[in-house]
């Protein structure tokens, strides 16, 4: 129950968390309080940032072809 005043969520798409909105917190204790793994979570935001990693990299390695306008 008193996990109810540091619920976090996960934004799946960029796996980012952040502090539950009232709205979502009763929501959770309504659903009878399911509470994910540590590991399951952890593992969650750990794929998100090297997948976010591997982007970056990615991007600057095709970011050669900028080129300014000629005047």
């Amino acid at each position: 129950m008193f996990k109810i005043f540091s619920l976090k969520t996960i934004d799946p798409s960029s796996g980012i968390t952040q502090a539950a909105t009232l709205r979502q917190r009763i929501a959770w204790l309504i659903a009878g309080c399911p509470i994910r793994d540590r590991k399951v979570v952890d593992r969650f935001i750990e794929k998100k940032q090297k997948e976010k990693n591997e982007n970056f990299a990615r991007a600057i390695s095709s970011s050669n072809t900028f080129s300014l306008p000629s005047s």
